[in-house]
């Protein structure tokens, strides 16, 4: 089921170097987990959550707090244990940074004698891929961080770009294979089972595709473990990415539905088809972390 324990929001802090040039790495991030236990149950049993943010750093100590309190966010206990997980994009600012580059970890509720601040160098692992594992302790109250590179991955088994599906003849097969959805005249569904742990995700993700006129155009919809989560009309002509926030996970995490490849092929009795594909993209705090292709189409207009 889609919950989690995602609750972080990130802020570049302007103190970075730019001066030195370095390629975008395209389509990767940081994969960030972060934990605050407390050894000799100095947090108060009622205290359910505290607060804290990440800012990407180019200088070890500077910690600006000004115009950080819109983007203070929760994370939740469990039994004796903060813990969450979120994602840093590696931006061209964080990449071109002069020397080494940091994230630190400033939190706020923590009992007064507690060290309020985590700072841990991520250069190796920004340029180099080597993972980053980090523990400190503080008057009973022990953190853990643990810091990835990884990149956007595609999920299932949707034909490549590109590939012309104007010979298959499926308009009337029920049969949903690895490349193409299932279709049945004017209707197409387009499934594939989707296991993405950032967000919680282990659920069958379907894009629902009708031809409805050539005035209006189709209606697409999208259901994770057959539930809807949004229908539309679109145009046929070009249409945008469709996106919407996961409910549970409100300004953290959403979902975009995008069509691509969309062309009208007419077979040898005259008939005419639109044939296209579907993917879900994944995005968590407006980074792209997965791609789910659920399929290719082709409906009879």
């Amino acid at each position: 089921m889609m919950r989690t324990l995602i609750g972080l929001s990130l802020m570049a802090i302007a103190c970075l170097d730019l001066t030195h040039s370095a390629e975008t790495d395209d389509n990767s991030y940081l994969d960030v987990y972060f934990k605050v236990h407390s050894t000799d149950g100095l947090f108060d049993a009622s205290q359910e959550s505290i607060s804290y943010y990440i800012s990407v750093l180019g200088v070890q100590k500077h910690f600006d707090l000004q115009n950080v309190a819109l983007n203070i966010r929760r994370i939740y206990r469990n039994e004796k244990t903060f813990e969450d997980s979120t994602v840093v994009g590696l931006t061209k600012e964080l990449l071109n940074i002069k020397g080494k580059s940091y994230l630190g970890f400033k939190l706020f509720g923590l009992p007064a004698h507690i060290q309020d601040y985590v700072i841990v160098e991520v250069s190796e692992l920004i340029h180099n891929g080597i993972p980053v594992r980090s523990t400190f302790s503080s008057n009973g109250v022990d953190f853990s961080v643990e810091i990835f590179k990884k990149k956007e991955v595609i999920l299932g088994g949707a034909i490549p770009y590109g590939i012309n599906m104007d010979d298959d003849d499926n308009t009337t097969s029920s049969n949903t294979t690895q490349k193409h959805c299932s279709c049945i005249d004017y209707d197409c569904g387009c499934c594939e089972r989707a296991i993405i742990r950032k967000i919680n995700l282990d659920d069958n993700v379907c894009v629902n595709v009708s031809y409805i006129s050539a005035d209006i155009g189709l209606e697409i919809s999208l259901s994770v473990n057959n539930q809807t989560y949004f229908a539309s009309e679109i145009s046929a002509t070009n249409p945008p990415a469709i996106c919407f926030d996961l409910p549970y996970l409100h300004g953290i995490a959403s979902l975009c539905v995008r069509l691509h490849d969309l062309h009208v092929n007419t077979n040898e009795d005259g008939n005419e088809f639109l044939v296209g594909c579907s993917d879900v993209e994944v995005h968590v705090l407006h980074q792209a972390i997965a791609v789910i292709q659920t399929g290719c189409f082709r409906i009879r207009i």
